[in-house]
């Protein structure tokens, strides 16, 4: 046992000891106090009664306390105290469960005498055939084509044939019949050198052919063209020169039909 256990168990005997020597001595009674008296007319020649005092009781010995000595305790000096130890317990081992592998696929071996799917072309869808557009140039349609080469009355003839170009497109109904520049076919009409039953000089042409947008060469029919010298110059030929911009109108209407 600890010092200060052996204090503790000291110090309580003492306190025990102490409570019971107050516990053994008597308690002291108070004295009983006389009445008070009666105020009465005094007698003249009566005396007052002696009243008896009670005895006081006489006081008990006080005894010494009687102490017990302390138990004695065994004290381990520079020892510690062992405490039991417990037994170790054996934990059964468990063996994890691992999970069995999946055996390899199988490969499929088609049999041999089984025929294969052959793929089927699936066939082209029909084209949607369109009807083709017709278009037709209304009568007095005004036609400019551009002289590609120079024309002279000297030395051109009737039948002989120019080429030209056109000078503006020729649209229809918002729809491009010619494109500017498109190729034009013209015809010499007449050439005459002035002579003797010829005052003046004089070219007259007209419009052959026309090469639309899609290649197709369109005859048109269209009014006459005309050049003649002047009376005082009738030894000089009439001539046309290159670049020089015709406009003719047409004297018939033309239908024309879209190629496809």
């Amino acid at each position: 046992m600890r010092p200060l256990h052996i204090g503790f168990l000291v110090v309580g005997a003492a306190l025990a000891g102490g409570l019971a020597v107050k516990m053994t001595q008597p308690v002291a009674m108070p004295a009983a106090s006389a009445p008070a008296p009666v105020m009465q007319a005094p007698a003249p020649q009566q005396q007052p009664e002696a009243i008896p005092q009670p005895a006081k009781p006489s006081p008990m010995p006080v005894l010494p306390p009687v102490l017990a000595p302390p138990p004695e305790y065994a004290i381990r000096k520079n020892k510690p105290i062992l405490l039991p130890t417990p037994a170790p317990q054996q934990v059964a081992r468990v063996e994890p469960v691992l999970p069995k592998p999946f055996p390899p696929p199988t490969p499929y071996n088609p049999p041999l005498s089984q025929p294969q799917p052959q793929a089927v072309a699936k066939p082209a869808p029909a084209p949607v055939a369109t009807q083709p557009r017709h278009v037709t140039v209304p009568s007095g349609t005004a036609i400019a084509i551009r002289i590609n080469e120079p024309i002279s009355s000297d030395h051109s003839a009737g039948g002989d044939r120019f080429s030209a170009s056109l000078a503006d497109p020729l649209v229809v109904d918002g729809l491009v019949i010619a494109e500017r520049g498109a190729p034009v076919s013209g015809l010499v009409v007449n050439a005459e050198r002035a002579g003797q039953f010829n005052d003046t000089s004089s070219v007259v042409l007209g419009l052959g052919t026309i090469t639309t947008a899609d290649g197709q060469h369109i005859t048109l029919a269209t009014d006459r063209w005309s050049k003649r010298g002047a009376a005082e110059a009738r030894d000089k030929p009439v001539t046309v020169s290159s670049e020089t911009i015709i406009r003719f109108r047409l004297t018939a209407p033309v239908t024309i039909t879209e190629r496809r």
